[in-house]
């Protein structure tokens, strides 16, 4: 009984996990939605990582999901350097004055949930307090994520404590690894911060390992992109659907 017990709620737990899917174009949201995921984060230029939508791109992608027939929701990545995730005192206070304008600009175009991935180091490697107070600020109610520039941080797990005092919503990371996700980490920062902490694993997500990094790590959400094989630009919809598939039955 206690095993079967367990299966279920391991299996109700898969079922009820929030799948979001990165994606820098119409094209990508369609593919999303039609997949089985439950939201997207949109950027563009992924081969650097990501960086800000421009604003026609984001205001496409809102009327396209303010069509969609079932629930789904938007992230913004704020990103407007790709060097390093170290961002001097003015580029810090460049993401935030981003931010505040889109939250301005974005108020009354959207009737569903849109929120804000953004991050930034000191110098140090550190996570900077007062751009998280401002960034808090900018977003005004909206959910704000920290993007996995917490994994290259010199103190992570004081990084993380912070986010939690300074009110950010969540956290994309692998657990600390430059690419992999790392289960055993994952399940230790859901353990400390996953009451107050939206904790989002990322990292090397493909279908023969999504259902594995869910069950091991007990993140309540997960994160991937899904390319095409041949290397073309965009997202590969039969990607999105398998790797949905296998989250939903495993």
């Amino acid at each position: 009984m206690h095993q079967i017990g367990a299966s279920t709620l391991i299996y109700e737990r898969l079922m009820m996990t929030v799948i979001e899917v990165c994606v820098e174009d119409l094209a990508g949201i369609q593919a999303a939605y039609e997949g089985g995921a439950d939201r997207v984060e949109l950027c563009v230029n992924l081969e650097v990582g990501g960086l800000t939508a421009p604003d026609q791109l984001i205001f496409d992608a809102i009327e396209m999901i303010s069509g969609f027939e079932r629930e789904f929701s938007l992230r913004l990545l704020i990103r407007e350097y790709y060097e390093s995730f170290i961002h001097n005192s003015e580029q810090q206070r460049d993401l935030v004055i981003s931010v505040a304008r889109l939250r301005k600009l974005l108020e009354k175009k959207t009737t569903f949930p849109i929120g804000f991935v953004v991050g930034a180091l000191d110098a140090d490697g550190t996570v900077p307090e007062k751009f998280l107070d401002e960034m808090v600020t900018a977003v005004d109610g909206w959910s704000v994520v920290f993007h996995r520039g917490i994994d290259a941080s010199s103190a992570r797990n004081d990084g993380l404590a912070k986010l939690v005092a300074h009110g950010f919503t969540g956290v994309l990371t692998t657990g600390g690894d430059e690419s992999v996700a790392d289960v055993v980490q994952l399940a230790d920062d859901i353990l400390q911060h996953g009451s107050t902490l939206q904790i989002i694993a990322s990292g090397g997500v493909r279908a023969h390992n999504a259902a594995g990094i869910l069950r091991e790590s007990g993140a309540p959400e997960i994160h991937f992109r899904a390319p095409y094989e041949d290397g073309r630009p965009g997202t590969d919809p039969e990607r999105v659907a398998q790797i949905v598939k296998v989250i939903r039955e495993a």
